[in-house]
This record gives C-alpha cells, structure tokens and sequence, in this order.
C-alpha cells in the first residue's frame, strides 16, 4: 500500500517550472505485510526401501497424516537430484498416509544392479509442502539386485 500526503501550501517550499510550489514535506509512506505458513508439512520418522531387480518399495513413515511424493534418479546420471519441488511432483509417484503414518509406494520399471537416489517430499493435508532443502535433505540410496535371469532349456 503506498499513499503520499499531500503538499500544504503552508508547508510548501520551493519553486518549479511555471511558478509550481514544491514541497520536502510530501511524505511516503510504505506498509509491508507478510504470511506464514500455520501449519508445517509432516516430518519424515522412517524410510524403508526394499529393491528387487527392476523395482523398488519404500514405506514412509511421516510424523503426521499427508502425502508423500518421491523422486528418482540414477545416482551416477549428470542430474542426480531435484531442481525444484515441482520436479519432484512431475514424477507421480505418490501415497497418502494410513493410521499409523505410514505410505508405501512401488516404484518400477528400473535397471538392474542400478545405484538409484530416492528423494521424498511430504505435503500436509491442507497442502503445506516441504522446502526444497528439505526435500534435497531427504535423499536414501537404493541398488538393485543384480542381474537378470537366465533360462536354460
């Protein structure tokens, strides 16, 4: 919001261009307002990971009910972690919470004997979600078994 107060001319001083009164009394006045967040996303208690040759579960268990998104990436590729929460959301693999806090997801179609990092974002019911230092800070390392099978006949 900004507003000036006027010029009084008893207050005025100075002249302009064509015989305008300027004033150093015009003040400024400037109203800052900010928000925060009422509510924090819920915290990560636990992160298992269990991996197989081409999949990966993980059961999260967060300090509060919400949503759990995950994001993954080969740890040896050239980007190897989120840049930004919303990369985190464009991989769509997401649980929400139960009783107990706790949201498993499956996470398929991965190489064999692959290092992976998994990052997790959490987000609360009202849609609070974690920071992207959180969600960096975040990150499980995951191999996949190796190797694929062989039938003989």
């Amino acid at each position: 919001v900004l507003s000036l107060a006027p010029c009084v001319q008893q207050q005025c001083s100075g002249t302009g261009e064509a015989g305008v009164q300027l004033s150093p009394a015009t003040a400024l006045r400037i109203l800052s307002a900010g928000c925060a967040n009422l509510e924090k996303p819920p915290a990560l208690r636990s992160v298992s990971l269990e991996a197989t040759k081409s999949a990966v579960t993980a059961s999260v268990q967060l300090s509060s009910a919400g949503s759990v998104y995950c994001a993954v990436y080969r740890s040896a590729a050239a980007l190897s972690a989120p840049s930004s929460v919303n990369a985190v959301l464009l991989q769509k693999l997401t649980g929400s919470t139960d009783t107990r806090n706790i949201s498993s997801m499956s996470i398929t179609g991965l190489d064999a004997a692959t290092t992976y990092k998994l990052y997790f974002l959490t987000v609360s019911p009202v849609g609070v979600m974690s920071s992207l230092s959180e969600v960096l800070a975040s990150v499980r390392e995951v191999e996949t078994s190796c190797c694929r099978s062989v039938i003989a006949v």
